[in-house]
């Protein structure tokens, strides 16, 4: 009975329900509001998108990371032309280069008989001509005077040819005659003595002063298209042509005993002619060359006159 009549009256629960009701579903219509206003807020946020100094940064961070990403570049790693990492050539590689033998025997008898003028021609002058020993070295420069001359002229043909063997062979075919004349008819007057020193020191040092740079050059080159080969090569044939011109001046001082100067032209002249034939497979290919460059060009010229 005391349970029953502490419990409130009908009217009270159903006033205090109202009251809860309706606290109830205030609550839920401010969640609802709240909800759809962050909706709304959300949805403008997308539309309009990140302002300019955030994606500013953003981006810079972003660059920042990229950069710090990199793996770093060791300085010490050289970068070969032609992007390929491979090593320099070995001496016996760069000595199988088509060219590269032919013209180190031809610079050897080349060089040979430069060195051999170079330092034998005062003392010829001096004993074979009469001139005294201050004349003698004055007159000898002009051997010199026509090797630059030579070297210009081997150059500029070579670059209007493309023909390096050839330009060598057409030199010292005509050095040979030339050295028989001037051994025969020096000492008969000074102007031609004069005259045929410079033109001999023109044919003996044009193929020496060619040989030595431009076509060491291009045969250092030719492989792999690159430099790899360039210094070995160039060692191998300026090293060959070395011992050339340390054998030659002591070859004349052998055969120049008793002042016998003929013997030590007709090794000269022997020398030239060695030199002469060392260039005969690059010579057959380079004629070769012309003429399917001179076939193909007639080719063309038919074909372009065809209706």
């Amino acid at each position: 009975m005391g349970l029953v009549a502490s419990r409130p009256p009908l009217t009270v629960w159903l006033s205090q329900g109202g009251v809860y009701g309706s606290v109830t579903g205030r609550r839920r219509s401010a969640a609802r509001a709240a909800a759809a206003a962050s909706a709304d807020e959300l949805a403008g946020l997308i539309s309009e998108g990140p302002s300019s100094d955030e994606s500013s940064a953003e981006g810079s961070s972003s660059q920042a990371d990229l950069t710090d990403s990199k793996p770093p570049v060791p300085l010490e790693s050289p970068v070969s032309e032609g992007g390929d990492d491979e090593g320099a050539v070995s001496f016996f590689a760069a000595i199988r280069i088509p060219g590269v033998l032919p013209f180190s025997v031809c610079l050897f008898f080349a060089k040979l008989v430069s060195y051999t003028f170079l330092y034998w021609l005062p003392r010829y002058l001096h004993s074979a001509a009469g001139y005294s020993p201050s004349q003698s070295a004055n007159l000898s420069t002009l051997f010199d005077m026509g090797g630059i001359i030579g070297g210009i002229l081997a150059g500029l043909a070579n670059d209007w040819t493309g023909t390096p063997g050839i330009v060598c062979v057409i030199l010292l075919i005509i050095a040979i005659p030339m050295m028989f004349v001037y051994q025969a008819v020096a000492t008969v007057s000074h102007q031609l003595n004069m005259l045929l020193l410079v033109l001999v020191g023109l044919l003996v040092n044009g193929p020496y002063a060619l040989i030595t740079t431009a076509v060491s050059a291009d045969l250092g080159t030719s492989l792999r298209g690159n430099a790899k080969a360039l210094a070995t090569v160039t060692a191998i044939i300026d090293g060959t042509g070395s011992v050339g011109a340390a054998l030659g001046p002591l070859l004349a001082g052998v055969a120049s005993s008793g002042d016998n100067w003929t013997g030590v032209f007709v090794i000269l002249m022997c020398s030239d002619a060695i030199a002469i034939a060392s260039l005969s497979w690059v010579l057959r290919h380079e004629v070769r060359a012309i003429l399917r460059r001179r076939r193909e060009r007639l080719a063309d010229v038919a074909a372009n006159e065809r209706p």
